[in-house]
């Protein structure tokens, strides 16, 4: 693929691989039995796949390999394998004849079945497989619990990841409060001082809030500048650059909400000083 070289992921099909999956071809054409004549091996790739290899190009046509001669006939939607939540992946199904030598194992056939079909035909299908390929080991598993276990693996792997996100955060609300709580006891001279020359509640406010915010820009202005370097070393994998921008931007907002909130009630402390207490400290 010349200069533009990735990573794929990959997968021999059958003929009727793309009804049995409801794929949607986009562009060109699906494997065919006339395909068994042709002196090249014929491939169909995703939209992803398309777009990385060839850009705006039309893909029908092109050559991805030379040894052997490979050549695209099909465009399909985005594939994903591993379920909606996975990553979108380039994506290339090369197309496998049935007639090949049985030493060359199958390792998973789909099968569609009729609406309607009982749970009993899983044990009928069991029996006739053990019958024609009794040193083989077999096991039937619906797509659908595949698909729904799948599915579970991954938000349980995000659900797992969001409560730590939380107790990590209380950690650091909590941390926050209490740092704020015990530097407004310090300065109780200091903002009292501010009370007695005029300074209103409010002022206060702004000034204990101000400063928090000062200091959270202070933290964040480094990290940004780190991580708006990983798109431009192609360092964020498949992920989008919008989407990264994005995440970005939401967690800059989110720190900023974090802040704000954490800074509430010891602005709140700060404006109950009263302006007699500089005096008595005076």
């Amino acid at each position: 693929m010349g200069a533009r070289q990735f990573m794929s992921r990959v997968n021999e099909v059958s003929d009727g691989f793309k009804d049995v999956m409801n794929l949607r071809i986009v562009r060109g054409r699906w494997f065919e039995p006339a395909d068994d004549s042709i002196s090249w091996k014929p491939v169909v790739v995703n939209e992803k796949f398309a777009r990385m290899a060839f850009g705006d190009q039309d893909p029908v046509g092109m050559d991805i390999s030379d040894k052997p001669q490979t050549r695209i006939v099909g465009v399909i939607s985005e594939f994903r394998k591993d379920g909606e939540y996975s990553n979108p992946m380039p994506y290339a199904l090369f197309r496998r004849s049935l007639d090949r030598p049985a030493s060359d194992i199958l390792r998973t056939i789909v099968i569609k079945v009729r609406a309607g079909t009982p749970g009993s035909f899983e044990e009928q299908l069991m029996s006739a497989l053990n019958g024609v390929a009794k040193e083989w080991a077999f096991e039937i598993q619906p797509l659908e619990e595949i698909r729904e276990a799948k599915l579970k693996s991954t938000a349980l792997g995000v659900q797992v990841l969001a409560l730590v996100d939380v107790c990590l955060m209380t950690m650091v609300v909590l941390g926050l409060v209490g740092v704020l709580w015990q530097s407004v006891t310090l300065r109780r001279l200091e903002i009292g001082l501010r009370r007695a020359q005029g300074a209103t509640a409010a002022d206060i406010y702004l000034q204990i809030l101000g400063e928090l915010f000062f200091i959270t820009t202070m933290g964040l202005l480094p990290g940004i500048l780190l991580l708006i370097q990983f798109p431009l070393l192609n360092m964020i994998g498949d992920l989008k650059t919008s989407v990264y921008f994005y995440s970005i931007a939401i967690s800059v907002v989110l720190t900023y909400l974090l802040t704000f909130v954490c800074g509430l009630y010891p602005g709140w402390l700060a404006t109950r000083i009263r302006p007699a207490e500089a005096l008595h400290y005076e």
